[in-house]
């Protein structure tokens, strides 16, 4: 999770985590250098933890108290100038409808037509209300199943598995520890506590789920934790455990839940980001180890091709892009083995991204402010062919404060907020 004093890791990460979930009307900003002015409040090895604890336990203590549902949302027709664009070599597959809201929301990324909403209120604010939203074809909302939002802050990881949720996230303990908690089949479980042991990523397919998380440990190691299950509350756990040779790499996330390799997951630091698989013989073993100069934005699997976006400029502490005395604003890099960089240009640096395989090609999004210090902020996106580069520039899909972002073959659903209300795209992108 991107929350202060609770990780330590490199600010770059907390764009794509931040990609995840949207908190109107709050205007989500990345930090800049955020992690280097703060420091790591949990690192010293004087801290009592108790990291490296037995393996799972049941503890249904640990899960939030279970609130009614979220309440419904009614999306209409778009009349008139939307100030909204499809992105080149995408179509709109459905019209353009916006609802007004106030929820926080999350999206699994690869489920279409389907929010995670936490409705908040009160003094201090907590959740009121948690749970599905599925939309028909004509915006109309149905409520589903509860699904916990344990803090008003940040939003859990989540996925679909079948008809079921499986929600993660992680707790601050005594001591400067954290402890993970998953929840699923109706059950909240410890995986233990550790040293900014954290819930990273969590990602379903239609019958295998994979949690990414730090390695618990006293003072918190390099490498992840992969862990695979079913969707019901008594499926086996199978972890598997990456730990590099040398260097200091955390999990930055999933690349993908299913390959010919098994899932493939990404460890980044400073200099490098990893791809890591995690079956075959010799596993876990590296796929590819990428040189990200300014940090990782986030990270898929193209087919059997790794691909990077990154940042193309140092981020200072304003979130601000710094080149010398560039004026030409920030650059957006695709990076992928053995490859020049691919390099588009965006305003400002970007606060928020996320890369969406496609059935062909993937789909780029980012946040940008309309250049350093500015209070705009604008969602451009990009279409990527096969190979993981550009095949236009970049489009400026309207004014938006946050968003989030599923894609499933070549339809893409993309929800995006400014400030009282949420726009829903429903596209279809292609390469060519």
């Amino acid at each position: 999770m991107c929350t202060l004093g609770r990780m330590c890791t490199q600010i770059d990460m907390c764009t794509r985590w931040l990609s995840r979930w949207a908190f109107p009307p709050v205007k989500a900003v990345l930090a800049g250098a955020l992690f280097t002015v703060m420091g790591c409040t949990q690192c010293g090895p004087d801290e009592t933890t108790t990291g490296g604890t037995a393996a799972a336990t049941s503890a249904a203590s640990i899960a939030p108290s279970v609130v009614p549902p979220p309440l419904p949302w009614t999306f209409a027709t778009v009349r008139g100038p939307p100030g909204i664009a499809a992105p080149d070599h995408c179509r709109f597959r459905a019209p353009l409808v916006r609802a007004p809201n106030q929820a926080h929301i999350a999206a699994d990324p690869r489920t279409l037509g389907t929010l995670l909403v936490a409705d908040v209120a009160g003094d201090p604010v907590t959740v009121v209300r948690s749970g599905t939203l599925r939309f028909d074809q004509n915006g109309k909302s149905e409520v589903g199943e509860w699904a916990p939002w344990p803090f008003v802050g940040h939003a859990p990881r989540a996925a679909k598995i079948g008809e079921t949720w499986m929600v993660a996230w992680d707790v601050p303990r005594e001591g400067g520890s954290s402890e993970v908690v998953l929840f699923r089949g109706g059950a909240a479980t410890s995986l233990g506590e550790g040293d900014a042991f954290s819930a990273v990523d969590l990602g379903c397919t239609q019958d295998t789920c994979v949690l990414v998380t730090s390695r618990k440990g006293r003072v918190a190691p390099a490498g992840a934790d992969v862990h695979m299950f079913g969707g019901a509350a008594g499926s086996p756990l199978k972890t598997v455990t990456i730990e590099p040779a040398e260097g200091s790499a955390r999990p930055f996330g999933l690349a993908a839940i299913k390959s010919t390799q098994g899932p493939i997951v990404v460890l980044a630091d400073s200099e490098n980001a990893t791809f890591w698989r995690t079956e075959g013989e010799g596993s876990p073993a590296t796929v590819a180890t990428v040189p990200t100069t300014f940090g990782v934005l986030d990270a898929a699997m193209l087919g059997e091709t790794p691909v990077l976006m990154a940042h193309g400029n140092a981020v200072d502490e304003k979130g601000c892009a710094r080149e010398g005395l560039d004026e030409k604003g920030a650059r957006v890099r695709f990076l992928r083995p053995g490859k020049d960089a691919a390099e588009v240009r965006a305003p400002g640096a970007p606060s928020l991204a996320a890369l969406r395989a496609l059935e062909s090609g993937a789909l780029a999004l980012w946040l940008s402010p309309l250049g350093c210090g500015s209070q705009r902020s604008v969602l451009f996106a990009v279409v990527l062919d096969e190979g993981g580069v550009p095949v236009s520039a970049p489009i400026p899909v309207g004014d938006s404060d946050t968003f989030v972002v599923a894609a499933v073959g070549s339809d893409v659903d993309l929800w995006t907020i400014r400030g009282d209300h949420t726009d829903w795209l429903r596209l279809t992108c292609a390469p060519k």
